[in-house]
């Protein structure tokens, strides 16, 4: 589960976590930690990305209406 630096301390059983490093206080995060903070960085973007698309479409917020018989919805079908 990749989450924010707000959710420090959250780690449900049997998840493993990602999570960008902070900044030591008068000090400098090395390089390798830089590329990590990056990498987790793209990967939240295109997450949030996502999330704003389905808001943006109103695609969970809206009642789905279709009144044909045996019709899933392609976007959130729940089995």
């Amino acid at each position: 589960m990749y989450q924010a630096t707000g959710f420090q301390g959250y780690a449900p059983d049997g998840v493993q976590t990602f999570q960008p490093q902070k900044k030591p206080k008068g000090k400098e995060l090395t390089p390798a930690q830089k590329e990590h903070n990056r990498l987790s960085s793209r990967i939240r973007v295109v997450i949030e990305h996502i999330i704003a698309g389905i808001k943006r479409c109103r695609i969970v917020t809206d009642i789905f209406r279709n009144t044909k018989e045996k019709y899933d919805d392609p976007d959130f079908s729940v089995s």
